[in-house]
């Protein structure tokens, strides 16, 4: 089968620090050579892929504020989303999609090729009241995915599937003999709620170790900077795939106090790969990814004393039951995580697609 592949191009793929959307389209794009498809990957030019790569610029310009406002790069963010839609006729099936902005949906509907869309992101609310009418205006589009069942109720569209995201589990060891500390790896956002994991520790005397680009915004100099001198506080700085590794499987646990409605979540499976359980509020798609009591405790939102009280349920449990939760974290994402699923889950739906065109 021949597919397309339209990612944004304002980061690589893969990325090289953040990006759980780049994640996915890399280890979706790999697999999909691998298993013989005729895969185009229209991408930044320093990305890497197995599949043969069209780029309109040499390099992605990242997501900072003066890289999103530069005229040129939203010109080759635009102009890499029409240049595959001109190729389209080259395609069984073009896969767009969506992380930054609604353009590649814009774009989807006028294809004369089977098309699908993957939404991997979600826009603030109140960006979400200004574009009521854009999204609303493709309601008809036929192929929707969503990334999981919760983030569906946030847009207008009938959506043909959910395709849960995958990991690669070769990146992720196993660890049945972990150190008594806590982890947290993120942006330094108000939405991460890292201040509460932050402040759980503390009251708890418990070590925590986080993880992510040091970002100097408000939220940044008054929730976290004031505690990366306390004893039980550890900045480890911004880490790369080996780094994230060892610091998830050594970790007794990971906490996710997130404040907002997270679509998927990746870090959730890459720490269950490594055995280590999860504690995260009951926020988007958590109930998905966590099954309360097997790979780790889901909590009520915007609490501290919750997530204290979810840390206490984890340690209070007895070293064969410890072992089990890590056992059985790893089991979960082996079953319903993993890229080759993913990758599975999207060649039916290309296949199925495939065998008809939409011209609405």
């Amino acid at each position: 089968m021949k597919i397309a592949q339209i990612a944004p191009v304002w980061t690589a793929i893969p990325p090289v620090g953040y990006g759980g959307a780049e994640k996915i389209i890399s280890l979706l794009t790999d697999e999909l050579v691998r298993k013989g498809h005729d895969v185009t990957l229209f991408a930044s030019g320093d990305s890497k892929t197995k599949a043969k790569l069209v780029s309109v610029c040499d390099k992605s310009p990242g997501l900072s504020k003066e890289a999103q406002t530069s005229i040129v790069n939203n010109m080759n963010h635009i102009f890499n989303i029409f240049l595959s839609l001109e190729q389209e006729k080259d395609f069984d099936v073009m896969h767009w999609h969506v992380s930054k902005d609604l353009i590649p949906i814009m774009a989807a509907n006028l294809s004369n090729k089977s098309s699908i869309i993957t939404i991997h992101n979600h826009f603030y609310d109140e960006e979400m009241e200004l574009m009521k009418h854009i999204l609303d205006y493709y309601r008809k589009f036929p192929n929707f995915i969503s990334v999981s069942n919760f983030h569906r109720r946030y847009f207008p569209y009938e959506f043909i599937s959910t395709v849960y995201n995958g990991i690669n589990l070769d990146e992720f060891d196993y660890n049945e003999n972990p150190e008594n500390y806590l982890v947290w790896i993120g942006r330094f956002e108000s939405t991460k709620g890292v201040h509460l994991a932050i402040e759980a520790a503390i009251k708890l005397k418990i070590k925590l170790k986080l993880a992510g680009p040091k970002d100097e915004n408000d939220y940044y100099e008054a929730k976290v900077k004031p505690y990366l001198n306390n004893e039980y506080i550890e900045y480890v700085g911004e880490v790369n795939v080996q780094e994230r590794n060892a610091l998830l499987r050594n970790a007794k646990l990971f906490l996710n106090p997130i404040f907002w409605d997270e679509p998927f979540g990746l870090v959730v499976p890459e720490a269950n790969a490594c055995g280590t359980p999860v504690v995260a509020a009951r926020r988007g798609a958590m109930p998905e990814l966590i099954e309360e009591g097997y790979n780790g405790f889901i909590v009520e939102p915007n609490n501290l004393e919750a997530i204290v009280e979810g840390i206490k349920k984890v340690y209070s449990l007895p070293p064969a039951e410890y072992l089990k939760l890590r056992y059985q974290s790893r089991k979960r994402v082996e079953e319903h995580f993993t890229y080759q699923k993913m990758t599975e889950n999207y060649e039916k739906i290309y296949q199925k697609i495939s065998k008809r065109h939409f011209l609405w």
